[in-house]
């Protein structure tokens, strides 16, 4: 990098511009609209309320519509209550049914606790998540306003036990068949690649496609994968970008076996998962499956949430054309920015991970999973130097995970 390249890093002007948070909010008739009609249904539920507060059934609305919530918020919960929380109590799990919920994955839960997706009973019960002394909150598990992710915490403690998460015999056994169905022989290892894109849910986009990544991007790290002896999975929705089709290569979406159990089965049974953020890595998560993740964004975000997960951000570049150290973003509000509106009204550019980038995160991955990662001095230096950026309101506070070593190489001068 020459000199005048290093200043254009180093030198960011408008970043002070970005840290006024920019919070949206419903229309006043709509809110006050709103609280009547809870304070309405509180009253009308309170004598209901106090009498099941003698009993020891509990509510918790997991979320259901998209798959890393409904993958980590029942886990979090089954986790804390195996080290001791929750202990004296009956937990009923509901929620709206809908096309978006992964049936298969409502089924491994329903194994550990009482799940409902009944609109007659959601009706009935959602009033009970009023009050505070029923309900199991999941509000703060992954994305909470100003904190630590709970499940962050939660990971923290649970430490390397086995995973509670478990796919059936009968799933697994499809899944092996199915896999040699699409030409993959039996003992051969393999990776899933997800790169989010915006088929899943196009009605959103507009707020969420600031985590989008192009899956073009990771194709050398797909070829360094298949050099090491696995295949590659391509993860996604039907219609999704495919990767290059070529020996040791499954586009998964187009075969006739894409399917809600065979994606938490690929999920689950993976040697590592590689992808970026999206909810669906949370499947490998709660499985014990390691994650390498690319283009992770917002920044408070940018650890997993296993000691063995290894991620890597993508870089912001500011309206001046400067790119702004690791410090200053995390000082900043733009660290935690989760609507793509923000990034466009302040001018935030992002920066996408380069092939060469992507890469080296699955050669790190595959080396460490063999034992021969190599990390010297100075590389658990700026490991340390990154992590310390990050404060009690960032949501990877208290991570174990790491930051890709080669990235930090190469972006030494941004710590």
């Amino acid at each position: 990098m020459d000199a005048a390249e290093s200043s254009n890093y180093n030198e960011p002007k408008n970043l002070g511009d970005l840290t006024e948070h920019m919070i949206r909010r419903k229309a006043l008739p709509s809110r006050i609209a709103l609280q009547i009609w809870r304070a309405l249904q509180i009253t009308i539920w309170a004598v209901p309320a106090l009498v099941m507060w003698l009993t020891p059934y509990r509510v918790g609305k997991p979320g259901m519509k998209a798959i890393g919530q409904l993958a980590a918020e029942p886990d979090y919960f089954l986790k804390k209550r195996a080290l001791g929380d929750y202990r004296n109590i009956k937990p009923i799990f509901f929620n709206k049914s809908g096309k978006e919920v992964n049936g298969p994955l409502l089924d491994v839960w329903a194994r550990h606790v009482k799940v409902t997706t009944n609109r007659i009973v959601y009706d009935l019960i959602r009033p009970f998540e009023f009050f505070p002394f029923l309900r199991i909150d999941f509000v703060d598990v992954l994305l909470p306003t100003d904190s630590p992710a709970q499940y962050q915490t939660i990971a923290g403690q649970w430490g390397d036990r086995p995973p509670i998460f478990h796919l059936s015999d009968e799933i697994l056994k499809k899944g092996y068949h199915a896999l040699r169905e699409m030409g993959m022989p039996d003992g051969a290892w393999f990776v899933p690649v997800h790169a989010r894109d915006g088929i899943f849910a196009p009605t959103v986009e507009h707020v969420y496609d600031y985590r989008n990544c192009a899956i073009a991007n990771y194709g050398a790290a797909v070829d360094a994968i298949i050099a090491r002896g696995g295949w590659c999975i391509r993860m996604g929705e039907r219609e999704t970008p495919p990767i290059p089709e070529g020996p040791s290569v499954i586009n998964y979406p187009d075969t006739p076996f894409k399917s809600d159990w065979m994606d938490l089965f690929l999920c689950n049974q993976a040697r590592f998962f590689l992808g970026n953020t999206s909810g669906l890595k949370m499947v490998s998560t709660i499985s014990g499956v390691p994650c390498a993740a690319a283009n992770m964004i917002p920044h408070d975000c940018v650890f997993g949430f296993l000691s063995s997960d290894i991620s890597i951000p993508k870089l912001l570049r500011l309206e001046d054309g400067t790119i702004p150290r690791f410090a200053e973003i995390f000082a900043s509000e733009i660290s935690r920015y989760h609507d793509s509106r923000e990034f466009m009204e302040t001018g935030v550019i992002l920066v996408e991970n380069t092939p060469e980038q992507i890469r080296d995160l699955a050669i790190e991955m595959l080396d460490t999973l063999d034992g021969k990662a190599l990390r010297t001095p100075e590389d658990e230096a700026r490991q340390e130097a990154f992590r310390r950026l990050l404060t009690p309101r960032h949501h990877s506070y208290g991570t174990r995970s790491r930051i890709g070593t080669a990235f930090l190489r190469e972006h030494a001068h941004l710590l």
